[in-house]
């Protein structure tokens, strides 16, 4: 893959090494403002076309940058495992949730233990990688405690999801929503599946992350979607035979 496109993974605020003067304002615009700065400090005036790629919240955070339209260049979204009913819906137990998991662990491994146990990831060398970007070490304690406090940014939570369906529906590039279960589709998502809006693409036998789950399959998704919908640095190529067929004048 790294062959054939650049990737740009950056860690969003209360993420990863990312450190800002308030890592727990998630709010959607906030999110939305880092990913265009990132862009512009990466590319200034000189942007290549770009596909924007997010899982989860950060497909949502994905779907709202591409609706606000600040993005001259895109020419691709693709949205991994989220759904506007499903997410809301969710919501509702996500502070039990976070209540209910480990508050610290004696070590990264046991970390790691506890996330392919507990069934939120289910590929272990993957999970070898993120989990220790979720973590901190706490000195006084002597023990790895969660990065974000995520309990304490539920105002927010509404915000990442609400008319989010509607949002990546209304997106006038290419896109695919690429899920673990069928299921998950909401009333607005299946009326413009059937319509033809955007690709779907399910996937088998993998947990809500996909990217770490199947890395490999995924990787393949992203690259023919990007060939299918003729995507290169500088935009979108129309076939030559599409030009000749647009350039022949109407009988």
């Amino acid at each position: 893959m790294k062959h054939k496109v650049r990737v740009v993974a950056m860690d969003l605020r209360g993420h990863g090494d990312s450190e800002t003067s308030n890592d727990v304002d998630l709010s959607i615009e906030t999110l939305s403002n880092d990913v265009f700065n990132v862009i512009d400090e990466l590319y200034g005036s000189s942007t290549p076309a770009l596909v924007l790629v997010g899982h989860s919240m950060g497909g949502a955070v994905a779907v709202h940058c591409a609706a606000k339209k600040r993005l001259h260049t895109l020419t691709g979204l693709i949205v991994l495992d989220v759904v506007e009913g499903t997410a809301l819906a969710s919501l509702a137990f996500m502070q039990s949730f976070l209540s209910s998991r480990p508050s610290s662990f004696p070590s990264v491994e046991k970390a790691i233990e506890w996330s392919v146990k507990g069934g939120s990831l289910r590929n272990i060398d993957s999970a070898r990688v993120s989990v220790a970007s979720t973590l901190k070490y706490n000195e006084q304690k002597q023990c790895y405690t969660w990065l974000t406090p995520l309990e304490k940014t539920e105002t927010h939570w509404q915000g990442w999801y609400k008319g989010l369906s509607d949002l990546f529906l209304s997106s006038p590039v290419p896109k695919i929503l690429i899920l673990a279960g069928t299921e998950r589709l909401d009333r607005a998502l299946t009326i413009g599946q059937m319509q033809g809006k955007f690709q779907m693409v399910v996937l088998r036998n993998t947990g809500h992350a996909i990217q770490e789950d199947v890395p490999d399959e995924l990787a393949k998704i992203v690259l023919n979607f990007i060939e299918r919908n003729c995507i290169t640095a500088s935009g979108v190529k129309i076939p030559a035979v599409l030009r000749a067929a647009q350039l022949r004048p109407q009988e």
